[in-house]
């Protein structure tokens, strides 16, 4: 918490922006990297399966644990979760502005 304190404070941060601590910053990049190629099923993005993240290790020689993937994984489902909110958002706009 103090350097998310000491990031505000420097500007390096927003009050409102997230900081994803250093020592776990290879989870967001394995992240990113699966997010950056994930597919679609035609109603949307996809969840990165197990298959996805394994796949994804063995092609970069990337050494994960357990708690790794499970985090990962926790880390899609929030993504997921946030562009359903989005996506229904945007929906129940469109179909507001066709009422007027």
């Amino acid at each position: 918490m103090d350097l998310y304190r000491a990031a505000v404070a420097t500007g390096r941060a927003k009050d409102n922006e997230p900081v994803f601590p250093y020592r776990r910053q290879y989870l967001f990049e394995a992240f990113w990297d699966l997010h950056q190629v994930r597919g679609s099923n035609g109603f949307g993005p996809s969840p990165i399966s197990y298959h996805d993240i394994d796949t994804y290790c063995r092609v970069l020689d990337v050494k994960l644990t357990p708690w790794d993937v499970r985090m990962i994984r926790q880390m899609d489902s929030v993504m997921m979760k946030a562009n359903r909110v989005s996506d229904a958002r945007t929906a129940a706009a469109a179909a507001n502005k066709g009422k007027r």
